[in-house]
């Protein structure tokens, strides 16, 4: 089986969104975080940032991938 090259279907510009929204997005979650520490609110509430934490996650790896 041979090895093919690296494939990279984003460019400069697809690449800049995708790292700008995983940036945003993990912003926003340690943000959210903060906040429910701060005001006691019950841990599972947490949850609902696991999809924010996925989606900035996701962004950031395709990014570097250029994918």
């Amino acid at each position: 089986m041979s090895e093919t090259g690296h494939v990279v279907n984003l460019g400069r510009k697809g690449r800049r969104q995708r790292l700008l929204v995983g940036i945003a997005m993990g912003l926003v979650v340690a943000a959210g975080l903060v906040l429910f520490e701060r005001h006691d609110l019950p841990r599972v509430l947490r949850l609902a940032f696991l999809l924010p934490l996925f989606v900035g996650g996701l962004g950031v790896f395709q990014a570097q991938a250029g994918t």
